[in-house]
């Protein structure tokens, strides 16, 4: 693959600058930025990692967590999910999916190929 060219390098900056200068973008990264700097939610993150993890690997052995740990799993998981931090971040990701995607359809519109397909890594002899 060939390196790109200046052009094409301030093209693609001008691109990413339109996209971050965005309303929808400015949401999705503030509301980011704050889940990543709230200290309990950054706890209950660990904490539900390292339950995974143990259930996983329990039931890579064949057993599987206590049931205390179940029960601490799930209410974990439910105070991330209902975390007013992580629902603002789940609302302004799916804004920002819906503008990414209608970006993608214009430039497929504008260049006659599928844009994201296209620019998506391939895997496998033949894809």
């Amino acid at each position: 693959m060939a390196p790109m060219n200046e052009h094409e390098t301030e093209a693609a900056t001008a691109f990413a600058a339109a996209i971050r200068s965005t309303p929808t973008w400015q949401q999705w990264d503030e509301a980011r930025r704050s889940l990543e700097g709230d200290a309990a939610l950054v706890d209950l993150f660990s904490r539900y990692q390292e339950l995974s993890g143990k259930w996983q690997r329990a039931e890579a052995r064949g057993s599987g967590l206590s049931g205390e740990q179940v029960v601490e799993l799930a209410q974990v998981q439910e105070n991330i999910v209902n975390h007013p931090l992580y629902v603002r971040r789940d609302e302004t990701l799916r804004e920002l999916t819906t503008l990414l995607q209608d970006l993608n359809s214009l430039l497929t519109e504008h260049l006659g190929i599928d844009f994201a397909a296209t620019a998506a890594p391939r895997s496998g002899c033949c894809g």
